[in-house]
């Protein structure tokens, strides 16, 4: 990696969209790294709410490079980061991810021998400001929350309620963190699971499933030569995913920094990301010609554990290679059926 002198050798890439009250508490964040020399790379998707003014104000106190555009989507804007940071390393984060003070050292470290790597941070949650809709996510039924009740009950505030600002962040993180965590649905359900089975996640023969934006880095040169992200993903998820497959087919090794952990602030989400996640998923499953991203399905489902997964993926590999493609492509049509069926069971 190149020398404090040469600028920096680390580029946190994070794109935001109406994200303001997050974003703030995210930003706040950032002010106690233990590692100064960074950049951090702010691209606002065409935001209409107060995301250039909580930026502005930032930018008086952390390195940051403002890039503003029309809202083009998640992957064109983390595209225009990438184009934007100056740094050897890509460190991507979201704008909803208030990070821990050795986030960016942790990442930093990772690269310190060298190598084509895909660095996954730890993540964890935190329930940074109250919402009505948030009565039914099961992560906060432990939380003792200083409002009236406790998630689920009825007497809750009908309205939003800030729970953490951003001086708490910055002079208190981790009673904030202690008051306020709460578990991260894709780190317990994903991550961990392929830890179990293999402490060392290079030797899992999809690798690649565990990376996501939300919390990941990748050299710059790498990211650019595999394509950036697809911006044919224009609907929610899997395009972190598909760069993650990209970057591991062209040699990236996949490692694990559970101390570069960031907090998923969390907030209601939309009814409609099932479906734009199995839009997208056919868009990743006709891009990719082998039987992994059935595999990777039926991995997010539950439908398989990791070590058959692995079997299987290295199975259809060797037939693949002696050109014993029959067997693979009627494996692959099989799986089809039954996601078919699966999405038909879950149409009514």
């Amino acid at each position: 990696m190149t020398s404090a002198s040469a600028g920096p050798a680390i580029s946190v890439v994070m794109p935001t969209f109406d994200k303001a009250p997050y974003l703030e508490l995210t930003l706040a964040s950032y002010v106690g790294q233990s590692l100064r020399d960074y950049e951090l790379v702010v691209v606002d998707d065409g935001s209409t709410d107060d995301t250039a003014a909580v930026v502005r104000r930032y930018a008086e106190r952390l390195p940051i490079t403002a890039v503003r555009q029309d809202n083009k989507g998640r992957s064109a804007a983390r595209n225009a980061g990438i184009r934007a940071a100056a740094g050897e390393v890509v460190v991507f984060s979201d704008d909803d991810r208030i990070v821990s003070p050795d986030f960016v050292a942790e990442h930093a470290k990772a690269f310190a021998a060298g190598g084509a790597l895909l660095v996954q941070g730890g993540q964890r949650g935190v329930l940074t400001r109250w919402h009505p809709e948030l009565r039914a996510d099961e992560r906060l039924t432990a939380l003792d929350l200083e409002l009236p009740g406790s998630p689920g009950s009825p007497d809750l505030p009908d309205r939003e309620v800030a729970l953490v600002d951003a001086h708490a962040v910055e002079t208190d993180l981790d009673q904030v963190l202690a008051t306020y965590g709460v578990p991260e649905p894709w780190w317990e359900q994903h991550v961990q699971r392929v830890l179990e089975a293999f402490p060392d996640p290079a030797d899992f023969a999809l690798s690649w499933m565990i990376g996501t934006t939300g919390n990941m880095s990748a050299l710059r040169e790498q990211i650019v030569e595999v394509g950036l992200l697809d911006e044919g993903f224009t609907r929610w998820g899997l395009e972190d995913t598909d760069l993650c497959y990209r970057l591991v087919h062209a040699g990236a090794r996949v490692v694990v920094a559970p101390d570069a952990v960031n907090h998923h602030q969390v907030h209601p989400s939309t009814g409609s990301k099932a479906s734009e996640w199995l839009t997208n998923f056919r868009h990743f499953s006709r891009k990719v010609d082998t039987v992994e991203p059935a595999l990777f399905r039926l991995l997010a489902q539950g439908l398989i554990d990791v070590r058959t997964a692995d079997a299987v993926a290295r199975e259809c590999a060797e037939l693949s290679r002696a050109g014993r493609t029959v067997l693979v492509d009627e494996l692959r049509r099989r799986y089809d059926d039954l996601f078919r069926l699966f999405e038909q069971s879950m149409a009514g």
